[in-house]
C-alpha cells in the first residue's frame, strides 16, 4: 500500500471507520492485514496518536441494549506479527526482569464479554465497548454455553471471556435459517457477533463464552486458570512454556489452528508472574507484560471446479470460485470470492487448476494464487449472456453487467434493494422476496404495500405468523425518510449518503430533489459530472415507480423547518450528534431522533455529518475519540456536552 498521499487524519479517520464496523457492525470490511498495515504506518508516524488510546469501539446510539460500566477497564494488548518482533519483546523484558515462565493462550476470534459476579451470582454481562463503558447484554448471556447464574461458591469478581460459536453450532444455525428461507451467516465470528447482540435472543444458547481472565489478588496467571477451572467454568485453552524462542511459538500455533472447531488468528503471551507485569505497568491503557501475536491468515489448496457468476442489484456479475471441499478453521469451504470480472481473467482458469485460498475475515474466502495454469485443461469460460433475461453482457470497467433495464434478475435485484434498506426486521429475508416475486406478487417495491394475507397463505411454507409478520413489517415501512426513500430505490451510484449531501445543501424534500438541476449537482462538493449522469439516468428510470410508491400511500418524513420555528433560539446553528444519549425522561432514555426534533424545534438546523460550517458537535462522552469526534477537532467545530446543550435550549 502507497501511503505517501495519505495524511495521518485520513489513516486514523479509515482505521476508525474500519474498528466501527467490526465491533459494532460485526462486519469486517477490509482485510486483517490491510487493517493492520494502516495501523502500523500510523504508529510510525505517530506513536502517540489518539487512535492507540482508543479501545474496542464507543456504543453507538442507535443500539438497543442499555450502557453499562465495568468495574475495571476492559483494556487491550499490543500486537506483533512475526517471529522477530516477538523475540524484541522478550528481549525488552528481559533487560528489567528475568523470567521463568510464560503462560500462552490461544487468541480467539469472537466479542470479548465481562461477567460479573457478586457473591456467586450472575449481576451483569457487560460487552468490551470502548473499555469503559459496553453494553449490557446480560439476558443473552444467560443462555450462553458455560455461564452460570449462580457459582457454587460466593465469590465476586469480573470473569472476562470470549464469546465464540463452535463450527459445529455454526452448522446448526445455518441449517435453521435455510429451513427457513432465511439468509444463513457467512463466518464464525461475525455469527457470534451478531447473534450475541440479538434483543430478541434468538441462537444464543448456541454461543460458547471461554474465560481467559478474572480479578482478584493473585501472585501468578496460572493462578486465575486455576480459579475459572474451580468455579466449574471452562477456560481458553492455555499453555505453559519456559520460552523466549519465537519459533517454539509459532511452532505451537501451526499445529494448533488446524485441528481446532472454532477460530483463532493467533496467541496471547502473558508473563506468568504478576509481580513482574505490575512492575513493568500499563502504558496508554495497554499492559506491557502481555502481547498478542497475530499471524497471518490461514491459506490452503484446493482445486477449481467451476465459477459460478452471481448477479448484483445494479446488474452486475461477480464471479465466484467453486472449490473441492476444503478445511479451513473448522469450516468446510467450498466458495471463494474473485471480486471481479478483472480478477477473474488474471487468474486465466482451467478445470481443475489446483489454487491458494485464503480466509482473511471476508464474508467468504478469496483465491488468492492459481498454481496450476495448466494450459493443457479445458479453460473456465466466464459469462456472455445474462442469466435471467439472455441478453449479451457488456464489460463495464472491471464488471461484466446486464445493461437491459427490463431484466428480471435487475427487477429482483431492486426488490431486494428496497426490502434491505426499508423492511429491515427480522421475517424479511431475501428468500423471502425471491418468492414473492417468482409467484408474480410483486414486480416493483410499490407491489409489496398492495400484498394481502390471503395471498402470502397460498405460497410454500407461509403460515398464518409468518405472513402477518410480514404484513407487519410492510406496514412500518410505509413511512421512511428522504435518504432511505431514494436510497431503497437502487439508484446507480446514488445512495443514501449522496442524498443526506443533497439535504445539507438545502433540497430537503422529494420535489425538490425530482426537479433539481444538473449544474447544481456538479457544483456540489462531493458529486460531479459522472455521478450527476448516474442520478438523471436512474431518475428517468424510477419516475414510474416513485409515483406508484406515493400512489400506494408511502409518506416521507420531511425535514422541513416550520415557520413558526425559523425564529427559535438555535436559528442560524447547526448540529451534530455522536454517541449514545444519556438523558432519561418518563424512565426511557432519549433517542437521537428526539433529540434532532428538539434541534429543529428551536429553528436549528441537524447536519448527518461533521463538516467545515457546522456550529457544534454535541458529544455524550467527553473522551470519545469517534470518528466524528476527530473530525469536529481538525476542523475547530466547537464540541458541546450533552448537559450544556439542554441548558442552551433551556431544559
Amino acid at each position: 500500500m502507497n501511503f505517501t498521499k495519505l495524511s495521518d487524519d485520513e489513516i486514523r479517520n479509515k482505521l476508525i471507520e474500519w474498528s466501527d464496523s467490526y465491533y459494532n457492525d460485526s462486519e469486517s470490511i477490509v482485510t486483517d492485514e490491510e487493517f493492520d498495515s494502516f495501523k502500523y504506518e500510523l504508529k510510525k508516524r505517530n506513536p502517540k496518536d489518539i487512535f492507540f488510546k482508543k479501545i474496542g469501539s464507543e456504543v453507538p446510539n442507535n443500539s438497543v441494549w442499555q450502557k453499562a460500566k465495568h468495574k475495571i477497564p476492559m483494556g487491550s494488548l499490543d500486537k506483533v506479527n512475526t517471529i522477530d518482533e516477538f523475540k524484541e519483546w522478550c528481549f525488552w523484558i528481559n533487560k528489567k526482569h528475568s523470567f521463568k515462565l510464560m503462560i500462552f493462550q490461544e487468541k480467539l476470534d469472537g466479542i470479548s464479554i465481562d461477567n460479573e459476579y457478586e457473591n456467586g451470582k450472575l449481576i451483569k454481562g457487560i460487552t468490551r465497548g470502548d473499555g469503559i463503558i459496553g453494553e449490557d447484554i446480560t439476558k443473552n448471556v444467560i443462555k450462553m454455553k458455560n455461564v452460570k447464574q449462580q457459582l457454587s461458591k460466593p465469590w465476586s469478581g469480573s470473569l472476562r471471556g470470549e464469546i465464540i460459536l463452535l463450527s459445529e453450532d455454526f452448522e446448526k444455525i445455518n441449517s435453521i435459517l435455510e429451513e427457513s428461507g432465511e439468509k444463513p451467516f457467512k463466518n464464525l465470528r461475525n455469527a457470534a457477533s451478531g447473534i450475541a447482540k440479538r434483543f430478541d435472543g434468538r441462537f444464543s444458547e448456541y454461543l460458547t463464552i471461554l474465560y481467559y481472565d478474572c480479578t482478584g489478588n493473585f501472585k501468578y496467571e496460572n493462578e486465575k486458570i486455576d480459579l475459572i477451572q474451580q468455579l466449574g467454568l471452562k477456560n481458553v485453552p492455555t499453555y505453559y512454556k519456559t520460552v523466549d524462542d519465537g519459533d517454539t511459538l509459532y511452532n505451537l500455533y501451526e499445529k494448533l489452528r488446524p485441528s481446532l472447531g472454532y477460530d483463532i488468528d493467533g496467541l496471547v503471551a502473558k508473563i506468568d508472574s504478576l509481580e513482574i507485569q505490575n512492575e513493568l505497568g500499563i502504558r496508554d491503557g495497554i499492559p506491557q507484560g502481555q502481547i498478542a501475536w497475530k499471524f497471518p491468515s490461514m491459506k490452503v489448496k484446493s482445486k477449481i471446479i467451476d465459477v459460478e457468476w452471481q448477479m448484483g442489484p445494479s446488474g452486475r456479475y461477480t464471479p465466484v470460485a467453486i472449490l473441492e471441499p476444503v478445511k479451513m478453521g473448522g469450516v468446510t469451504v467450498q466458495r471463494a470470492s474473485l471480486h471481479n470480472f478483472t480478477i477473474f481473467s488474471n487468474f486465466d482458469f482451467h478445470y481443475k487448476d489446483e489454487v491458494i485460498v485464503s480466509r482473511q475475515n471476508d464474508v467468504i474466502p478469496q483465491v488468492i494464487e492459481n498454481l496450476s495454469k495448466t494450459k493443457n485443461g479445458i479453460k473456465i469460460p466466464y459469462l456472455k449472456y445474462c442469466a435471467h433475461c439472455d441478453s449479451l453482457l457488456k464489460v463495464n470497467g472491471e464488471f461484466l453487467i446486464c445493461e437491459n433495464p427490463n431484466c428480471s434478475g435487475k427487477q429482483l435485484g431492486n426488490l431486494k434493494k428496497w426490502a434491505n434498506v426499508v423492511f429491515t426486521e427480522k421475517g424479511f429475508a431475501g428468500k423471502t422476496v425471491e418468492i414473492l416475486f417468482e409467484n408474480g406478487l410483486i414486480k416493483e417495491p410499490a407491489d409489496f404495500y398492495k400484498l394481502k394475507k390471503e395471498d402470502l397463505l397460498k405460497l410454500p411454507k407461509f403460515g398464518s405468523r409468518k405472513a402477518d409478520i410480514v404484513l407487519n413489517v410492510i406496514n412500518e415501512g410505509k413511512t421512511i425518510s428522504l435518504p432511505d426513500f431514494i436510497g431503497g430505490l437502487n439508484f446507480e451510484n446514488f445512495g443514501r449518503s449522496r442524498v443526506e449531501l443533497l439535504m445539507e445543501h438545502g433540497y430537503k424534500t422529494l420535489s425538490q430533489i425530482m426537479n433539481i438541476k444538473k449544474k447544481e449537482i456538479i457544483n456540489i462538493n462531493g458529486m460531479g459530472e459522472s455521478i450527476s449522469d448516474s442520478f438523471f439516468t436512474s431518475l428517468k428510470l424510477k419516475e414510474n415507480q416513485i409515483k406508484n410508491l406515493l400512489d400506494v400511500g408511502v409518506k416521507i418524513k420531511e425535514n422541513k423547518v416550520s415557520e413558526q420555528n425559523k425564529e427559535g433560539i438555535l436559528k442560524g446553528k447547526s448540529f451534530v450528534f455522536t454517541g449514545a444519549i444519556q438523558r432519561i425522561e418518563n424512565g426511557k432514555r432519549l433517542t437521537r431522533e428526539i433529540m434532532e426534533g428538539l434541534v429543529k424545534e428551536n429553528g436549528g438546523e441537524v447536519l448527518s455529518k461533521v463538516r467545515r460550517g457546522l456550529t457544534y458537535l454535541v458529544q455524550a462522552d467527553p473522551n470519545s475519540v469517534s470518528s466524528k469526534s476527530v473530525e469536529a477537532k481538525k476542523l475547530g467545530v466547537a464540541i458541546l456536552s450533552e448537559e450544556n446543550f439542554f441548558k442552551m435550549i433551556g431544559k
